[in-house]
């Protein structure tokens, strides 16, 4: 019996040591409630944080763990070629914009529009499910299956 218990202990140490126990350093992202679920593979993702003030040029654009600043020329320029680059590896990737709830319309429509003029056919925005978009999945799928 005493070699299971030192299995289980092994087992149970690896398993501890795999996960994450580190914080990410990072801002917290609150997406809105929306009652639909839809959805698409995520290979491409931009982090857009509104900012301090209400103004739209302050919100920030995270893509690919760089921040950008639509309210700079330089910034937009540079985004815009990252999202290019990017787009070339990635031919048929749909670009996820997960937008903060109180960053600006303008913000997501430019970036939007950006991703458009480099070639990028689908951009889907994130949204987090609420439980009647769950519900109205379950009875939607068991419609289906009748």
């Amino acid at each position: 019996m005493a070699p299971w218990v030192n299995i289980l202990l092994l087992i149970i140490l690896f398993v501890l040591l795999d996960t994450k126990l580190v914080v990410q350093p990072g801002r917290v992202v609150e997406l809105p409630d929306v009652p639909f679920f839809d959805g698409t593979r995520s290979l491409m993702t931009a982090v857009v944080v509104a900012g301090q003030t209400a103004v739209p040029a302050d919100d920030v654009v995270f893509f690919d763990d760089v921040p950008y600043s639509l309210g700079k020329v330089a910034h937009v320029d540079m985004l815009r070629n990252a999202l290019s680059r990017y787009s070339a590896r990635h031919a048929d990737a749909d670009l996820v914009i997960q937008a903060d709830h109180r960053a600006s319309y303008g913000t997501v429509m430019k970036l939007i529009e950006m991703a458009r003029a480099v070639g990028i056919a689908r951009v889907n925005l994130a949204s987090r499910q609420t439980v009647t978009a769950v519900t109205a999945g379950k009875e939607r799928v068991e419609a289906k299956q009748r």
